[in-house]
């Protein structure tokens, strides 16, 4: 009898183990952010109009019925609220939330930034919203001819290598890239395949005057967003880490970009990037 209590208690407490793990999980996917976030929170003024569509896919998971929830805690200085497409075009002064594109698709003037892996939600705005984020336009052969990098391999820029990536408002002097004081993509591109998996992104400079620059990843012609990370300013001159996070890529990408942006005024001076796979054998802290 004595070892029966025993092997009955030992199971009681391997299954609240599993509970535990069980609603931890699920407590990190329901209840953690994604990139949109961040670029509301950097794009946007707080107080800003930011509408979430009400129309929900037919077969509407419980994962993205709780996304206006959860986006509702993150945005709680906006003024967040359900609104129909119509309304948010005509009364909005911020980025729509919406699973439906097609009430939109021959709207003049509206981009998408931005999708959610996960829940399939975009991110949309108006084009006089859409500077600080929006693709710019590719030049003919600058990602179809990119070699393939499997996930063995880390993506690098620096030194003479920034002077071959795109920029709108940089200029390369002495293996590094300055933003010139307009407003603008410093850097973007390169537009290479890149492997699923989970890697580093560090990005090394300097940021001596900065008010809203961000650098962020996507991929699909910008459709997707894997993640966006402010900058914040550094205490001098001095090569800095200006960024260092974990990105996860869910599948594989043709087109993969990373990219800075600055606001009119920013003084930053970009020395590189990489992106290298992360070790999975090691927990990660972040």
């Amino acid at each position: 009898m004595a070892a029966a209590l025993a092997l009955l208690a030992g199971t009681f407490v391997f299954s609240d183990v599993n509970a535990a793990r069980f609603h931890q999980n699920i407590l990190n996917l329901y209840s953690k952010p994604t990139a949109i976030v961040e670029i509301v929170r950097t794009e946007f003024e707080p107080g800003s109009c930011v509408g979430f569509n009400p129309e929900m896919p037919a077969d509407a998971s419980l994962f993205q019925q709780e996304r206006f929830r959860l986006h509702l805690f993150y945005l709680y200085d906006y003024a967040y609220r359900r609104m129909h497409v119509v309304d948010w075009l005509r009364d909005c002064d911020g980025p729509l939330l919406t699973y439906d594109l097609a009430p939109l698709r021959n709207v003049p003037g509206v981009t998408v930034l931005g999708r959610e892996v996960y829940s399939g939600l975009y991110l949309v705005v108006k084009d006089s919203e859409k500077d600080m984020t929006s693709c710019e336009p590719v030049g003919e052969g600058d990602h179809a001819d990119s070699p393939r990098l499997p996930a063995s391999h880390s993506l690098e820029r620096y030194g003479s290598q920034l002077a071959d990536l795109p920029s709108k408002v940089g200029v390369y002097r002495d293996g590094c890239l300055y933003s010139d004081g307009r407003q603008g993509h410093l850097v973007y591109g390169p537009y290479v395949h890149m492997s699923a998996g989970k890697y580093r992104l560090v990005v090394v400079g300097s940021a001596p005057a900065v008010s809203s620059a961000f650098v962020d990843v996507v991929s699909g012609e910008c459709a997707i967003v894997h993640a966006a990370f402010p900058i914040t300013a550094t205490e001098s001159s001095g090569t800095a880490v200006l960024v260092s996070a974990r990105i996860v890529l869910n599948e594989d990408v043709s087109d993969l970009e990373v990219r800075m942006w600055v606001a009119e005024g920013d003084g930053i001076r970009l020395d590189g990037y990489e992106m290298t796979p992360l070790d999975t054998s090691t927990p990660s802290l972040d």
